[in-house]
């Protein structure tokens, strides 16, 4: 048995480290009063420290952090889908495509100036790798922030159309989840009652054999074919609902603040630096061109679905010229977003 002295400094070090345990928590809890210590001009600029006030620095960077397969694959395939969109932007954000006129609005900075270059999608690999790598981000904080208690995150606001987008963009997801795993029941009972059949089955090596193999693999690698093109269909759903949600986390009216933009929060938060630094100007203007690059690539790309939907729309009704002629130009859709 213990004497009273070791049980005494057994109770003062647990003491000391629930005291520490304490005191790392609360060191990594962002304070509003840092702002008036901090000399710099950037960091009292971008004001991104009132809006973090209160809010634990390891935890709300785990809301950007890249996504585990294993456990969340929901939002491994909101990525995926989102990787997928942005290549489909880039083919059709052309002049080719869309026209020279839309890619001069698309540029637009001011409503009230015209833009003097066309937007220009391209962009060599590594940029936009990283550039797709900050949009990811930002969605995935969205995406965890809210799955979360409001007073551990950031206090954006969410409209209801993004949260309407973005429910629809988990209930698409959920269904192809479902569907894979009914596909993935089949096929294991199928090949289940497959090895039934081949017992007792004598594997000859005529001629006749060998073709019927044969024959066997063609039509297996045309059912592949068939999922795979299938599993496609869902990823292209998934892509449309995530470019749609995108648009309206872009569409954000600023009233009294900056802040309530889950974009503009979601910036604040790839600010933080390690326990206690914060990005400098240098470092993180590149994420602002990642948003804005991205983001005008998205409004191309939702102008492209919206007129090639009601062209499929129209085509009911009519001939696929008069459809064309009927549905709205890009041009028009892209002003309509951007002014």
């Amino acid at each position: 048995m213990a004497s009273r002295t070791d049980q005494f400094k057994a109770a003062k070090q647990e003491m000391q480290r629930a005291f520490e345990k304490a005191e790392e928590e609360e060191n990594r809890k962002i304070k509003e009063t840092d702002e008036a210590k901090e000399p710099s001009p950037w960091l009292r600029r971008v004001g991104c420290i009132p809006h973090l006030a209160g809010v634990d620095r390891k935890e709300v960077r785990e809301f950007v952090e890249p996504v585990d397969e294993k456990d969340e694959p929901h939002l491994a395939i909101m990525c995926t889908a989102f990787e997928w969109l942005i290549q489909d932007a880039q083919h059709h954000a052309v002049r080719d495509v869309v026209g020279i006129q839309t890619l001069f609005e698309a540029n637009r900075k001011e409503v009230d100036k015209e833009t003097n270059m066309p937007f220009d999608s391209w962009m060599d690999i590594t940029t936009i790798e990283r550039y797709v790598e900050v949009w990811k981000q930002l969605l995935l904080f969205v995406f965890r922030a809210e799955d979360d208690e409001a007073e551990f995150r950031p206090p954006y606001v969410l409209t209801e159309a993004q949260q309407s987008a973005m429910q629809t963009v988990r209930d698409k997801i959920g269904a192809f989840q479902e569907w894979k795993e009914e596909k993935g029941e089949k096929e294991k009972n199928a090949a289940g009652e497959d090895r039934d059949e081949d017992k007792g089955f004598d594997d000859g090596e005529d001629n006749e054999g060998v073709e019927g193999v044969e024959g066997a693999a063609e039509e297996v690698d045309e059912g592949f074919e068939d999922e795979m093109s299938e599993e496609t269909k869902w990823m292209r759903q998934i892509q449309r609902e995530v470019l749609r949600f995108c648009i309206t986390l872009l569409d954000h009216l600023l009233q009294d603040s900056e802040y309530q933009s889950a974009i503009i929060s979601g910036l604040a938060v790839l600010m933080i630096k390690g326990d206690k630094g914060w990005h400098d100007a240098e470092d993180f203007t590149t994420k602002y061109s990642a948003v804005i690059k991205l983001a005008r690539l998205m409004v191309v790309q939702e102008a492209y679905e919206q007129r090639q939907e009601q062209i499929r729309t129209y085509q009911s009704e009519m001939t696929e010229v008069e459809a064309r002629k009927k549905a709205t130009s890009y041009y028009r859709l892209v002003k309509q977003f951007v002014t």
